[in-house]
């Protein structure tokens, strides 16, 4: 398959970073992961004083394009989730959303956090889950319309209107070793979502427990959250929290 620097990479179906095409350190030779040949380039320190450095030589570092910038955020993020996630227990994969588009990210976010806040107090949930860890994403939507106050003049102009369809993928932790959630307890889930702000739940899976399973669990999210690196502020990408017996690890 074609890797995101557009070399070929056979990695059994799965995207990351082809390790040929990193950049060379000018000082030590040494390759530095994630960073491209093509588009990553290396500066000094940027009139930054540092005492530790004990050279007459400028200290490097790598400026990094968004793609790799992306894969290096995502397996940080990776590593940090995973060390939330045990293989003795069962962790399941979920997607919640809003009843309607919202219009700015700040809006999307801050109703997505109120819902979920309560309905993981509810009875059903606590019945269900002890921890979770959740990330925001949002998808753009463009609509046009008139804008009509000149129309005295005998002119329509044409007005992009953005929409904004928020939702969060969470990976939240089964409360003991069953990973079967019941019809009962999944049509609660529905309604207490709804009930509390949220939308339709688009998804509930529980992660099997064939192959790599923390891998395959931890990069559910980080896949999300690695995406958006590059793209908006720094505020903007890291929008990922945890909750429950995951809080503050």
């Amino acid at each position: 398959m074609q890797n995101m620097h557009g070399t070929t990479t056979d990695n059994g179906g799965s995207q990351r970073h082809d390790w040929g095409t990193n950049l060379t350190h000018p000082l030590t030779q040494k390759k530095v992961a994630y960073t491209c040949q093509t588009a990553c380039s290396w500066g000094d320190k940027m009139g930054r004083y540092d005492e530790t450095w004990d050279s007459d030589l400028p200290r490097y570092y790598p400026k990094r394009c968004r793609s790799c910038t992306r894969l290096k955020y995502g397996r940080e993020v990776a590593n940090k989730i995973g060390k939330l996630i045990k293989d003795d227990k069962q962790h399941c994969l979920l997607t919640f959303t809003l009843m309607e588009k919202v219009s700015t990210t700040t809006e999307g976010l801050s109703r997505l956090k109120n819902g979920i806040k309560k309905l993981t107090r509810t009875a059903n949930w606590n019945a269900m889950f002890d921890g979770w860890v959740y990330c925001y994403e949002e998808v753009s939507e463009t609509t046009y319309g008139t804008y009509t106050e000149q129309e005295s003049y005998g002119e329509d102009d044409f007005v992009e209107y953005f929409t904004l369809h928020a939702h969060v993928h969470m990976i939240a932790r089964r409360t003991g070793t069953v990973a079967r959630i019941t019809p009962k307890q999944l049509a609660r889930l529905k309604d207490d979502a709804v009930r509390n702000g949220l939308g339709k739940v688009v998804n509930v899976a529980p992660v099997t427990k064939r192959g790599a399973y923390i891998k395959k669990t931890t990069r559910y999210l980080a896949k999300y959250i690695a995406k958006r690196q590059g793209d908006r502020t720094k505020y903007g990408t890291r929008l990922w929290e945890r909750g429950g017996v995951f809080r503050n690890q």
